[in-house]
């Protein structure tokens, strides 16, 4: 799963095949993941972007996750300053 802005695999190689992670430029935003302990009736998967302005939402699948997680983030990116990506890399020149 890829497009020129985001990056989503496996969150750990040799990992949970319902555990993804996704990056931007390297960086990463957000998560994609089985949900537990949710009645079969609802969605069982959740995506989040861990960014200010992030968004969060459920989906019957990971690629009806990705769908959310793609459209939420071409609303929010626009709002994100260097500072952002930049914690959230880990990395915060002080």
């Amino acid at each position: 799963m890829m497009d020129e802005n985001l990056t989503v695999r496996v969150t750990l190689p040799g990992g949970s095949p319902d555990d993804f992670q996704v990056f931007w430029r390297g960086v990463p935003v957000g998560r994609i993941m089985k949900t537990t302990g949710y009645p079969a009736r609802d969605a069982q998967w959740t995506w989040v972007i861990g960014l200010p302005g992030g968004k969060c939402g459920t989906g019957d699948s990971p690629a009806d996750c990705e769908a959310g997680l793609r459209r939420a983030w071409k609303r929010i990116l626009a709002g994100l300053t260097e500072a952002d990506f930049q914690k959230a890399s880990g990395y915060v020149q002080g």
